[in-house]
């Protein structure tokens, strides 16, 4: 059975071929091994989208040849400078969804694998060993929002809660299980008041005569 990517390796490998290029080549350009290389054009090992994209410059493959719009370009990779942040699906989701919670005021609850808490945790251990094996549900309530005093970075958070006393707390992000949001429903809108025909006067009637 054929990868799904084999139509786009078979079109590569025509392109080295119309270039007059070789694998031998090709892979002294991108620092790879050959038969790394080779393994990768033939279908029998994973080729990176990062690698993908160095091939097609190296062969001076241009957007219009890869099938995208007359004059569209692919951007261009700055190995230098910090990576752009992921967002949506792709990003750090506890982190959007604890940010939405704070930044909008809102009840919300969070769980945590104790497990996955390290020495930086600052919270008591009796929290631990309470809630080991199982998830240990932390509560904010938004009214005490400017109290717990968040903190984000791309390692973790941390928060001051409360437990027997005041604690720092520190999370890292991949122990969090579960965001529970306790929304403020809105108002339900109040019916608007039944207005009363008046009977109009002096309309013309109809009377049965015998």
């Amino acid at each position: 059975m054929s990868r799904p990517s084999e139509p786009i390796l078979a079109w590569l490998r025509k392109q080295l071929d119309a270039k007059g290029e070789n694998t031998a080549s090709l892979a002294a350009r991108l620092e790879v091994a050959r038969p790394a290389l080779r393994r990768m054009l033939s279908g029998r090992a994973d080729l990176p989208l990062d690698l993908f994209i160095k091939l097609t410059e190296s062969l001076g493959l241009s957007a219009e040849d890869m099938g995208m719009p007359s004059g569209a370009e692919l951007p261009d990779i700055d190995e230098e400078g910090p990576a752009e942040p992921l967002s949506g699906e792709f990003g750090n989701q506890p982190r959007v969804l604890l940010e939405t919670g704070f930044d909008h005021g809102v009840d919300f609850m969070f769980t945590v694998d104790t497990a996955a808490l390290d020495d930086d945790w600052g919270g008591p251990e009796a929290a631990l060993k309470q809630f080991a094996g199982r998830p240990m549900p932390i509560q904010l309530d938004a009214a005490y929002h400017q109290y717990n005093a968040p903190e984000f970075d791309d390692e973790g958070f941390s928060l001051t809660l409360s437990f027997d006393t005041l604690y720092r707390c520190r999370f890292p992000w991949h122990a969090v299980q579960q965001v529970i949001f306790r929304p403020l429903a809105p108002e339900a809108p109040e019916p608007e008041p039944e207005v009363e025909e008046e009977p109009v006067k002096g309309a013309p009637f109809l009377r049965v005569v015998k």
